[in-house]
């Protein structure tokens, strides 16, 4: 591995660390009744303007784990982990109830495709739609992120991060 390649890990790594750290602070401020809400829930709720102001603390640790996922999703890409190739095999695959029960199986392996696909959603949604060989993954990874509870992301977000630091480390990336 080259030193540019480290650098931008390393860089990528303290980013998305910071943006947990954040969320956790931001968890805080949350109503524990509010993380067991799903993600459905929330978009529903935040359809009324007065919503957004009462959620204020809930929408900003959603954003946190987002700009964290984000990053992570992007060491994956560098790295092409065994989460990255499992990711890919997925996205491939036809059968939708395989899908759906691999990923909510396997949440901590996929949690950071699934958020980094929401946040880009309108590259999702043209990747849904133009790439057809992508699609029923895609429709169900979309099913399945809206049916997510949000203590349920940031635990499967803390599994990935211990994971994906063992990767580096194991690389010799000094953290």
């Amino acid at each position: 591995m080259n030193q540019d390649t480290i650098r931008e890990l390393t860089q990528l790594w303290f980013v998305s660390e910071k943006y947990f750290e954040l969320a956790l602070s931001e968890k805080d401020r949350i109503p524990q009744a509010a993380l067991k809400w799903t993600v459905k829930i929330l978009a529903d709720k935040c359809k009324e303007q007065s919503e957004l102001s009462r959620n204020k603390n809930l929408i900003y640790f959603v954003a946190h784990l987002n700009s964290c996922a984000v990053r992570l999703y992007s060491i994956e890409e560098n790295l092409r982990s065994d989460r990255w190739v499992r990711y890919d095999t997925l996205k491939k695959c036809k059968d939708e109830g395989k899908i759906r029960h691999e990923i909510e199986q396997n949440l901590a392996v996929y949690i950071h495709f699934l958020l980094r696909h929401m946040v880009a959603h309108s590259e999702s949604e043209r990747a849904r739609h133009k790439n057809k060989k992508f699609r029923i993954a895609f429709d169900a990874m979309y099913d399945i992120f809206f049916a997510l509870d949000f203590d349920s992301i940031l635990k499967s977000t803390d599994v990935l991060i211990g994971s994906i630091k063992n990767d580096l480390t194991t690389l010799g990336i000094r953290l």
